[in-house]
Order: C-alpha cells, then sequence, then structure tokens
C-alpha cells in the first residue's frame, strides 16, 4: 500500500511485493540514494528485499550499508573495448544470479558498460530481471527527453549541453518513473510518473553534519577548468564567504585522494579558517531538509531543490 506521499502504486511494484521480488538500485550518486530511500519507505519494501549497488563509489548507506561494490579493475577497460566484454556487468549479476530470485532494476540512466557502469541491457537479459524502472538523478531528469532510442544520434556534439540532450537517458521502456519534484520527467507519460513527497521519511534517516553553516560553496566538475584554473576557481568562492561556510567539493575532485589534498593546499593558503571543506558524506539536499542555507556556485540541479526545500541558490561563473 502506498503511503499517502504518493500519487498512487504502479501495479508493478504491486506485482513485485507480491511475488516477494527483490528491487535492485543502482545508485551513482545522492539524489538517487534519496530517491531509492523514498521508494522503500513510501511502499513499505522489506529491508531484506533491498539491494544497493554502488556506482562510481556512491555511498549507499542511506538505504543498505552492504552494497555491491563494483570495484576499479586496471583490465576492464581492456576488456570492454577490445573484446566488448561486460566485465562490470557480471560484477553485479553474479551475487544477484547466486540468490536466484526475481527482481525489479532501479536506474537513472540505460547505461552502457564502462570500468564505471554496468550494461543495462546486459542486466535486463538476466532471466530474474522482471522490469525496469527509472529514478531521478538530477538535472537530466528535467531535460525534454522521451522514452526509446535516440533516431538522431551524433558522432559529435556542439557542447555539454548538446552531447546530454541526445544521449538515450531513457533507451529502453519502463511501466514508472519515479522523481521528487512535480517538473521531473517532462516528456514521459503521466501515468507513468510517480512523484514522491514523503520528505520527513528521508529526514529522519539522514542525520545533518553542517547544523549552523548557513553558506555552501560549491565547485565545477574537473572536466571544466584547467589544474592552473583551481586556484582562481576557490578564491572566487572564497571572496562570496565573508562570514565564513564550507567549500563542497565536485565528486570529480573529491573522489581522487592526490586532487582532494591538492585542494586542501590551495584553500589553506587562501582561506580564513572560517572557511572549510565540506565533509564529503555531507548530501545536500538532505542538509537543506534539516535547515535552509544559501548555495554558491555554478548552475546544477541543486538550484532546483534549493527553491522547492526553502533555500537560496546564487548563481556564480566559474568556468
Amino acid at each position: 500500500m502506498a503511503s499517502k506521499h504518493v500519487n498512487s502504486t504502479p501495479k508493478i511494484i504491486s506485482k513485485a511485493q507480491l511475488n516477494d521480488w527483490d528491487f535492485v538500485f543502482l545508485i551513482n550518486n545522492p539524489v538517487t540514494a534519496i530517491v531509492s530511500k523514498m521508494i522503500i519507505e513510501a511502499y513499505g519494501i522489506p529491508q531484506e528485499n533491498v539491494v544497493a549497488v554502488s556506482v562510481r563509489k556512491t555511498d549507499t548507506s542511506l538505504i543498505d550499508k552492504y552494497a555491491i561494490d563494483l570495484g576499479v579493475r586496471w583490465s576492464d577497460r581492456i576488456l570492454i573495448k577490445l573484446l566488448s566484454d561486460f566485465p562490470v556487468s557480471r560484477r553485479v549479476l553474479r551475487p544477484l544470479n547466486r540468490k536466484k530470485k526475481n527482481f525489479i532494476l532501479f536506474t537513472a540512466w540505460a547505461y552502457g558498460e564502462s570500468s564505471s557502469t554496468p550494461c543495462v541491457a546486459r542486466l535486463l537479459s538476466s532471466q530474474y530481471c522482471q522490469d525496469l524502472c527509472y529514478i531521478e538523478e538530477g538535472q537530466q531528469a528535467y531535460r525534454d527527453i522521451n522514452i526509446g532510442p535516440n533516431k538522431n544520434k551524433k558522432k559529435t556534439y556542439l557542447d555539454d549541453e548538446d552531447r546530454l540532450n541526445h544521449r538515450e537517458i531513457y533507451k529502453f521502456d519502463s511501466p514508472a518513473f519515479f522523481g521528487i519534484l512535480p517538473e521531473a520527467f517532462p516528456l514521459i507519460p503521466k501515468d507513468k510518473r510517480f512523484i514522491l513527497s514523503n520528505y520527513d521519511d528521508i529526514k529522519k534517516n539522514y542525520r545533518p553534519l553542517l547544523k549552523g553553516v548557513k553558506i555552501i560553496a560549491l565547485t565545477c566538475a574537473e572536466r571544466r577548468l584547467q589544474t592552473n584554473q583551481w586556484e582562481p576557481m576557490l578564491q572566487k568562492l572564497v571572496d562570496m564567504m565573508p562570514d565564513g561556510g564550507v567549500i563542497k567539493l565536485h565528486p570529480s575532485l573529491s573522489f581522487n585522494h592526490d586532487k582532494r589534498r591538492k585542494i586542501e593546499l590551495i584553500l589553506t593558503a587562501i582561506a580564513p579558517h572560517s572557511i572549510q571543506l565540506c565533509p564529503d558524506d555531507a548530501i545536500i539536499e538532505l542538509e537543506m531538509l534539516h535547515e535552509k542555507k544559501t548555495l554558491l556556485g555554478p548552475l546544477t540541479s541543486l538550484k532546483k531543490y534549493a527553491e522547492a526545500f526553502g533555500s537560496t541558490f546564487k548563481d556564480v561563473e566559474l568556468y
């Protein structure tokens, strides 16, 4: 039975619960972790039926501390590129097939095989996979993207925006798309869209790490800048934080120990003690549920969440 914080229960969820299927979530960022947890809570899915898969080393403790970790192996790129093999997908399917239990797959994108993502088509080909559901990931959930393969696929793109708009995000059809804001999935039929609003469920499962911190600055992705541009980027953010605060690193900078250390050294040299790096495990979307914040940084999906949760977002050009 659905909670009062969801518009209805998808038939596929009811069918899965009736038949005791597992619910397998590919978690690739904090938003997918949040949406997954809201699904679990809204529909009363038993914890023993939940399987989390950590994509790109994303923390999955919000929904399941015993996640399938894809790991990183030097041989993956060779196997994928030269042999068109599926080593990452095998690491997901091995424990699932061992259980010999039917499951539904939840994912933000119809990933292809890469060194950091399993191939969704490969996972769907498992005899135990019964269906596919999409979950909101962030910015791409608000793009004008239809279901199905891209018939106008390009080999080259004008820029990142053009590339993202032409990706086959929802390549395979699905009976359900789960989001947390009404504007999510604008081109998806309304009968397939399920908007969750059980924020209290997710709030009680997260202990805020930034209580009392009013200003949170956000860096851009590493690909946007050359290494010698890191200091000017940080200096621009520091100059906008006269009363202190924290700087949240983009995952492309925080996941690599050497890059994070270099950022720390730069910040120590240019910033007052009132400005610190944000803890990597702080989830900004959930911090805003506990306390209003002011966010500074390049335009991201956090702008939508800030507005929805009563916080403020100030767009800053960093590249």
